[in-house]
């Protein structure tokens, strides 16, 4: 009973993250669209789109808008300058434009992201609490 129970709770949880990852990528491929309808338009625009679509939560009119605002201009310029260069892979903007590159470090690079931490975490309990023949 106890097996049972467990299997359907792991196909549960795994249906789950399945279709967070489907949606996560339908949201990306309508983000990117709408993004590039805009790389032709003023920067400002660009950014305030871009504050939109990746749900950012400061004010643009802040002292932090504003510096997350030249942070993305001088993250697009580099995007630009790659892209411009015979490469394999083209740069596009995602949800890290905004950061600088020691923000990005510290966040994502040197550790693991919070949503990655409790994934770990879960997996560990379920791992360490299932019977050994599942």
């Amino acid at each position: 009973m106890i097996k049972h129970f467990i299997r359907i709770l792991l196909v549960i949880i795994a249906s789950n993250i399945i279709q967070s990852i489907m949606i996560d990528h339908v949201d990306n491929d309508i983000r990117t669209t709408i993004l590039s309808n805009f790389q032709d338009k003023p920067k400002k625009e660009l950014f305030k789109v871009f504050h939109f679509l990746f749900e950012r939560k400061y004010d643009l009119n802040s002292e932090e808008g504003f510096n997350r605002y030249k942070t993305f201009k001088n993250n697009l310029k580099f995007i630009e300058t790659q892209n411009k260069k015979q490469s394999s892979y083209k740069l596009g903007i995602t949800q890290f434009t905004d950061l600088t590159a020691d923000e990005f470090k510290k966040t994502y690079v040197n550790g693991l992201t919070q949503k990655n931490k409790r994934k770990f975490k879960i997996s560990l309990i379920l791992k360490n609490h299932l019977p050994p023949e599942l």
